[in-house]
Parts: C-alpha cells; sequence; structure tokens
C-alpha cells in the first residue's frame, strides 16, 4: 500500500512539474513573439509610403497623382529635369537604365513576338526591337508609348509576322531612348 501511495505521489508531482514546464515555456514564447511584433510594428511605422498605383494621363515619375513635385528632383540631388521629363546627372552625361526582355529565348515562326520592361516609372521614351540572324538579315521596330506599373515601365509588345522571320538563331537587342537616359540589353533567340 505503501508503494503504490509513492507511486501515485511520484507520478503527480511529475505531472504537476510537466504542467509548470509548459505553462513557463508558453508564458516565454508569448513574450517574445509580442517583443517581435512589437519592434516589426514600429520598424514598419518608420518606413516611406510609396505609391506604386500607375501613372495616370499626362503624369511622368516626378509628379504624385494630384500633380505636385514628387522631391525626386530636389537641389542637391544631382539631377536636374530636361524637357522630355526624364532626369540626367548634373555633369551633362547620360542615365542609364536596366533593359529587361520578358520574351522566351525559343519562340515559334508563326507566333513571334518581343516583350521587355525598363526599371524606371515613365511613359516617355522610344523602345527598338532589332533582329539580326547568323546570315545578316535584319529587322527593326521602333515604338513609342510605355506602359507605367509597379516601379517598371513596359515597352509595347513588338510582333514579327512569319513573312519576315527564317529559321535559326537570332540576336535580340532592346533598346530605350528618352532624353539623356537609355538603356539596351541583347540575348540570342531561337526561332523554330
Amino acid at each position: 500500500m505503501k508503494t503504490k501511495k509513492n507511486s501515485n505521489k511520484k507520478s503527480l508531482k511529475i505531472l504537476l512539474i510537466t504542467v509548470i514546464l509548459f505553462v513557463v515555456v508558453g508564458i516565454s514564447f508569448a513574450t517574445v513573439y509580442s517583443n517581435y511584433r512589437n519592434n516589426l510594428s514600429s520598424n514598419v511605422k518608420n518606413l516611406p509610403a510609396v505609391d506604386v498605383s500607375p501613372l495616370k494621363s499626362g503624369q511622368d515619375e516626378n509628379t504624385t497623382p494630384n500633380g505636385e513635385a514628387s522631391g525626386k528632383n530636389k537641389p542637391g540631388t544631382g539631377r536636374t529635369p530636361t524637357s522630355d521629363g526624364s532626369d540626367k546627372p548634373s555633369d551633362g552625361g547620360s542615365t542609364q537604365v536596366n533593359v529587361t526582355i520578358t520574351s522566351p529565348t525559343t519562340q515559334s515562326i508563326s507566333n513571334f513576338s518581343v516583350r521587355s520592361f525598363i526599371n524606371r516609372l515613365t511613359t516617355e521614351g522610344t523602345c527598338t526591337m532589332t533582329l539580326t540572324s547568323s546570315f545578316g538579315q535584319t529587322i527593326s521596330k521602333t515604338a513609342s508609348g510605355l506602359q507605367a506599373s509597379n516601379q517598371v515601365s513596359a515597352c509595347p509588345e513588338f510582333s514579327v509576322s512569319q513573312d519576315e522571320l527564317s529559321k535559326g538563331v537570332w540576336t535580340l537587342i532592346v533598346t530605350y531612348e528618352s532624353g539623356a537616359t537609355n538603356g539596351t540589353t541583347t540575348q540570342n533567340v531561337t526561332v523554330e
């Protein structure tokens, strides 16, 4: 009988210690999580607001949607606005932008198109697509009217008809130009 009472007391002690341990761990976790959320919340409150809405017709990247200056061309920033709304370094040089081709590197001859974008919000400037075949044939097309959205601007899509193409490997060059701002990229494309 004495052993059964001691055994029950031991089991009760182990159960009680386990419950207390779970409560301590739970409270510790809740405290750490609460501190993490508070720090995260205070860090987010200190971030500047960013407007990622598409540009309205007639609005450039240097103005807010209600027409106020965005502050991108404030004195001391090394940038001066040009007549076409782009910016350039105050030393008179050109500003480079990244051009990215999003089209597949292997395409069908019957459905060939080129899509690309630049890493700047603007609706100004022109994009030029140049295709050069391995035997010297060149196709070049230029378009304006970029679509600005989500920190980038898409060049108009270039379509090339089946009559203009031949099967094989072509060098694709996409160039963006607007005043003193420009960029270019090159990739090989296989036409099947």
